[in-house]
């Protein structure tokens, strides 16, 4: 680790030196604009960081140039430019979230900006700094793949390969959890942590992809097997999300309900852990692959007439997510030996293998991210009015750059500790203010600047080389090389170290005075807010599962509606979970906090049990059926719509979970009543495909409402009151 660690430092501090010895060998002005280049592309291995680096300098591309559209439109008109870049910067900030070209945004955003306040409004001046911008970025992305290369970085093709083997063999214990849980030995492990599943596949749909896109620029094997990686991806995260589906499921009906005999699926579990085994060995370079062996899926055609018809039905669920999951895992063995050149292309085993279950697509914007891109142009709005209204402003073009970096950073990360930033990004300008002053004017060649600048930027490399602290080396060395301004004509200036210190205060000020525009984004209000999000949309998608006596079809609007509210339901217990990690003590302690997680993982298993209910609503029933059922289903779905806006709207009121599970019982025992009247009265026949769907459908119905009782549970252990308590 260490051996990794010195390489990494070592390569981005060669870079640097080089990147500005070019730089000022060239004679060019701005040799800091190399440096940025380097410290914010460098990254783990070749792949990634020169990915990074094209998505920068193709940013540079597009941001300098409509930053001169901009100002051939707008050269005279002040109020309508700022009016096109707040625009512009809105549209980026909001695209930038959960993009995994998040990076691309982000710099083709607050670069509009650049250029025009550097040029001094100058358009012919313009050009040249965006020309010049754009040859320093190429330098400095080139500058570090060729050291990289040199000093032994880390390939992103075996690094992607690496981390998918140990998802892959991490889904082996998952499958063994299931197994000591389908048998009944639920001990520590059953409580894995399920909302740490869901997030683990989310990151994947974006880190592995970035992966792929980075290992693009390094190998022709990553290049001529795309498709099949993607592809990789696809039913790798599909078999995570069926495995935490069928862990839920299991753990749910083996933990509550006794049943006198159980379908023996052990077969199915050795045979998926086969083939994982197998994909493991291809990965690991095997050139040969034992192809999927056919299974007997177990069923249950029959149920005693002691045992209760929504057990047998939460079995029938249980087995068909399994059936899933031996599909997908098949799948998953053969794309993989596709992607590694062992077999031709195949046809999926799954009629829906080429269908991403998450995230859900909708036309419908997400109002968080709204929100945050509105910030984002509120900060603009008030450092373009220190711009034009105090000209005299110390530094006045750092405060509006500065401010649209932190904006922007803060629509993609708004938990970021904006505390600790403050106060690094000072030290750091102090010091290197210092470096400026005091070492520099001693040092009489390139020589001797390059050993401070390498020993500087190993240092802050060294300290922060772990990828999770990525956002404190960009600091400690971005903020370095601002300071610094390192040029041929070279000026050393107290006064400019001093106005630099006093303009990085000013993006603070402006993100306090924007926490709560256009809505709050104080942690407690923010976890809050999403709460009663995710309790909208789960009681419009509870009123939308309905079978009325009269069918109807639902038009176009009306199914983006629906796909919105569920897309809600997947992500919001993400969001609120990171708004709980940033709880300050007086809102949440420690302990607290483990409730508020508690309260997330609750939310989640909601989410799965109305995903599930979605899939297993699609079966259509007899007329007769529709009719019998359609009191007792109605009184239920209206019981939980009752819930759902009491959880909504006062989650501190909420009916104690003893006496909605005794409610819940009551109607149940109604429940299986009307079914065996309908099933005895030949509407259905008893092991006919719509009677198990009954069944099926109306368990996930027990099982929503049970999740939906254990969220209750979770939510009146918080102290609401501290949750709400005014603060400054």
């Amino acid at each position: 680790m260490n051996s990794e660690r010195f390489l990494f430092a070592t390569r981005l501090a060669v870079a640097v030196v080089i990147a500005v010895g070019l730089s000022l060998a060239f004679s060019w002005d701005e040799p800091k604009w190399a440096m940025f280049a380097v410290i914010y592309c460098a990254l783990e291995n070749e792949g990634e960081s020169f990915h990074k680096g094209l998505m920068r300098i193709l940013a540079t591309f597009m941001g300098g140039s409509l930053s001169l559209v901009f100002m051939a439109l707008f050269n005279e008109h002040r109020w309508a430019f700022g009016t096109a870049v707040a625009s512009w910067i809105a549209l980026c900030a909001y695209m930038m979230q959960d993009n995994r070209r998040y990076y691309f945004w982000f710099v083709g955003g607050w670069l509009t900006i650049l250029m025009p306040i550097y040029s001094s409004e100058n358009s012919a001046l313009a050009f040249e700094i965006v020309m010049l911008r754009l040859e320093e970025t190429i330098l400095g992305v080139l500058v570090y793949t060729l050291v990289a290369n040199v000093l032994l970085i880390d390939h992103q093709r075996r690094n992607f390969i690496y981390e998918l083997r140990k998802q892959i063999e991490n889904l082996k214990w998952v499958l063994v959890h299931v197994g000591a849980a389908y048998r009944g030995n639920t001990g520590a492990q059953a409580d894995k942590n399920a909302l740490d599943l869901h997030r683990q596949a989310l990151a994947l749909h974006t880190d592995f992809r970035n992966r792929i896109d980075a290992g693009i620029t390094e190998s022709f094997d990553v290049i001529n097997h795309r498709d099949a990686w993607h592809r990789t991806i696809d039913e790798f995260e599909a078999l995570i999300n069926q495995l935490n589906c069928l862990s839920i499921d299991i753990s749910t009906f083996n933990g509550q309900y006794p049943f006198i005999s159980l379908p023996d699926i052990r077969p199915v579990l050795i045979e998926i852990e086969r083939r994982l085994d197998q994909t493991v060995a291809i990965l690991d370079g095997k050139q040969e692959v034992e192809l999927p062996r056919k299974v007997v899926l177990p069923h249950v055609d029959q149920w005693d007439a002691d045992e209760d018809i929504l057990d047998h039905g939460a079995v029938l669920v249980s087995l068909e997510t399994l059936a899933d999951i031996e599909r997908r895992s098949a799948n998953l063995l053969l794309t993989v030996a596709e992607a590694r050149g062992i077999i031709a292309g195949h046809k999926h085993s799954h009629p829906d293998a080429d269908i991403k279950p998450h995230p859900i697509r909708s036309m419908i914007p997400d109002p968080e991210k709204i929100a945050l891109a509105l910030r984002t142009t509120a900060i603009f709005w008030l450092a373009f009015a220190i711009y034009i209204f105090v000209p005299d402003f110390p530094d006045s073009t750092s405060v509006i750059l500065l401010s649209m970096i932190y904006g922007m950073f803060l629509a993609m990360k708004p938990t970021m500790p904006l505390a600790l930033v403050e106060i690094l990004g000072s030290v750091i300008i102090a010091t290197a203010g210092i470096m400026h002053m005091v070492v520099m004017p001693k040092l009489s060649s390139y020589l001797g600047l390059g050993i401070m600048l390498y020993l500087y930027i190993f240092a802050g490399a060294w300290l922060f080389s772990k990828a999770e602290h990525a956002p404190m080396r960009f600091i400690t060395l971005g903020f370095a090389a601002m300071t610094l301004q390192i040029s041929n004509d070279q000026v050393y200036s107290f006064y400019d170290v001093a106005n630099l210190l006093i303009a990085y205060q000013v993006p603070f000020i402006l993100l306090w005075l924007t926490r709560a525009a256009p809505v709050s984004f104080r942690p407690e209000a923010a976890f809050q807010r999403l709460l009663r999000r995710y309790m909208a949309s789960f009681r419009y998608l509870v009123e939308d599962i309905r079978r009325d006596p009269k069918p109807h079809r639902d038009g176009w609007w009306k199914r983006q509606l629906h796909v919105y509210h569920l897309r809600n339901l997947v992500r919001i217990p993400d969001k609120m979970a990171a708004w709980v990690s940033a709880m300050p003590e007086a809102a949440m302690n420690e302990e607290e906090k483990k409730q508020g997680q508690a309260l997330c993982l609750s939310l989640y298993e909601l989410t799965t049990g109305m995903v599930d209910l979605n899939r297993l609503h699609s079966v259509s029933y007899s007329l007769d059926t529709i009719k019998r059922m359609h009191p007792t289903i109605y009184t239920w779905r209206t019981a939980l719509e009752r819930l759902t806006e009491t959880f909504r709207d006062t989650p501190d009121a909420l009916p104690a979970a003893s006496e909605l599970t005794a409610r819940l019982n009551t109607l149940l025992a109604q429940v299986r009543s009307d079914v065996r009247d309908t099933l005895e009265s030949d509407t259905e026949a008893a092991n006919s495909f719509t009677a198990k769907a009954l069944l099926r459908e109306l368990s996930a119905y027990r099982s929503l409402s049970e999740a939906l009782i254990g969220a209750t549970r979770q939510a009146s252990a918080l102290r609401w009151e501290r949750i709400r308590e005014p603060r400054f």
